[in-house]
């Protein structure tokens, strides 16, 4: 048996494990009314499985469904995502675009008549209002994903196509993901009132037991010592597929997965982790941020975090809800918080630590 677990990011893994989010009820909910517009918005940190709730979504609604034609753009800042739709739009509603083209030859903009020859481009935005009006005449909808939204000017120009294609109630429903500080900016920006409107899902830790159980049996150990593996993920997405790789590899090399093995496997898996997720997180946030995640290592007190960080109670305040937003930590009692990610306290301390210059 191949390798089952995909410590990748933006891939789909092979082990699929239901958080306290259900898939199953959001597809539901996106089937309800399947001729009419819907948004969903996955949001979380970096390695918490938002690409993989959002393609286990989609895998659920388009095994639903006859009538669902899934398309996924790729977001990038040189990609004009209305384009990308017009083009995988036409070819998924025919088997030859071209003899599709030829009949969608006029549509209209508010009255006003607009003609193209076979020789002309068909400006993107109305071609894909027609091509959706012709899925909407045979009872189809499309089903959009996009991975990781920010604020840019592909994701600005398509919001305003959208807005145009949500009013005439065509059948457009559009799953996105994207980290907790980019879906905010996208959220705070002039005209992408679109981001408040969709329904925001947050991912959530995965379950000890599911965790627990899918080791134990992919590795075909007892649930007790898959309970402990699960332990140290803490229902950190990326860190289960982390953890599991890492075990499955030492297991085809017959090593036997026993207590002496987690304890020797640990280093390397915070080893991986640190360098292959947090240090990506952490650089992400601005100089205050970095330094108040320095600054609340060990259970501050605010008054201690202000005077380590030589900043006001507003300043730290600001820096503290960044933080809980990001979800890089949670609230730990009054006035205090504490890291939302395994190990992440002994990242925290090793960057301080080579900073301050003592490693």
């Amino acid at each position: 048996m191949a390798n089952p677990f995909t410590p990748t990011f933006g891939m789909v893994p092979t082990i699929y494990l239901p958080s306290q989010i259900s898939a199953k009820a959001i597809a539901d909910q996106l089937m309800e009314r399947p001729q009419y517009p819907d948004t969903y918005l996955i949001s979380g940190v970096r390695g918490s499985g938002k690409t993989a709730l959002m393609m286990r979504i989609r895998e659920l609604v388009t095994a639903s469904s006859k009538k669902c034609i899934p398309i996924e753009l790729i977001h990038a800042h040189d990609q004009d995502l209305v384009t990308q739709l017009a083009e995988l739009l036409q070819v998924a509603l025919s088997s030859s675009p071209s003899r599709l083209l030829s009949r969608i030859t006029s549509v209209s903009v508010g009255g006003v008549g607009f003609s193209r020859s076979s020789t002309e481009k068909t400006d993107d935005q109305l071609r894909v209002r027609a091509l959706l009006k012709r899925a909407k005449q045979h009872g189809q909808f499309i089903l959009l994903t996009i991975d990781e939204v920010s604020n840019t000017a592909a994701i600005r120009n398509f919001v305003a196509a959208y807005n145009v294609w949500h009013n005439l109630n065509l059948p457009l429903k559009i799953i996105m993901t994207g980290l907790p500080e980019n879906v905010l900016a996208v959220q705070e920006a002039d005209n992408l009132t679109f981001f408040l409107r969709a329904t925001e899902v947050i991912t959530s830790p995965l379950k000890e037991v599911d965790m627990a159980t899918a080791y134990a049996k992919t590795l075909n150990i007892p649930f007790e010592r898959g309970l402990k593996m699960a332990h140290l993920v803490e229902g950190y997405s990326f860190g289960f597929q982390l953890l599991g790789d890492l075990a499955y590899r030492m297991a085809e090399q017959d090593a036997p997965i026993d207590d002496d093995f987690l304890t020797q496997i640990l280093p390397s898996f915070k080893k991986l982790l640190f360098r292959q997720a947090y240090q990506t997180i952490y650089k992400t946030g601005s100089d205050r941020d970095r330094q108040y995640l320095r600054a609340i290592n060990g259970r501050k007190k605010t008054s201690e975090v202000m005077k380590i960080m030589d900043a006001s109670k507003n300043v730290v305040a600001k820096c503290r809800q960044r933080a809980l937003e990001r979800k890089l930590v949670q609230k730990d009692g009054y006035g205090y918080v504490v890291y939302s990610l395994p190990y992440f306290d002994e990242f925290i301390q090793q960057v301080t630590d080579e900073e301050e210059g003592f490693i």
